[in-house]
């Protein structure tokens, strides 16, 4: 008996074993991103920037409607009312939305600050001659630089 739950013990571990390792044709090489352009920058930064104001006004409402809530509950800590509950448990609500909001602020600075910092624009610009203004323009290659801070 003992020599047969071995031989499943053996089996059970090497088919865990042999599932666990990749094979070959499992494995795939990690594909690279695209750039994400411009836009979809500016607008992912717009939107991290008012979930965290969102968020930290959120939490600091909550933590003055707590903190008024327990203010007004007659102080009698021996017997908690429904007063004191509810505002000990906004108070606690309202600091984890500050704090949540915190990391939100960090990150939209981070993409503004990575992907955002300068802009380089190359081009094309028909500029008319002097002489004769509406008769010939000439297409001059252009370079624009854009440096944000």
């Amino acid at each position: 008996m003992r020599s047969i739950l071995l031989l499943l013990t053996f089996l059970a571990t090497y088919t865990a074993q042999a599932a666990l390792t990749p094979s070959a044709d499992t494995i795939r090489p990690r594909e690279a991103r695209p750039m994400p352009s411009q836009s979809q920058i500016e607008d992912q930064v717009h939107r991290l920037k008012t979930n965290a104001f969102v968020l930290g006004v959120a939490g600091a409402a909550a933590i003055t409607t707590g903190i008024i809530l327990i203010d007004n509950s007659n102080n009698n800590w021996d017997k908690p009312n429904m007063n004191i509950i509810g505002g000990v448990i906004l108070l606690i609500a309202g600091v984890a939305f500050a704090l949540t909001s915190i990391p939100l602020f960090v990150v939209a600075a981070h993409k503004k600050r990575k992907y955002l910092r300068g802009d380089m624009a190359f081009g094309s610009e028909k500029i008319g001659d002097i002489n004769m203004p509406r008769m010939s323009q000439a297409s001059y290659p252009t370079i624009g630089f854009r440096l944000r801070f």
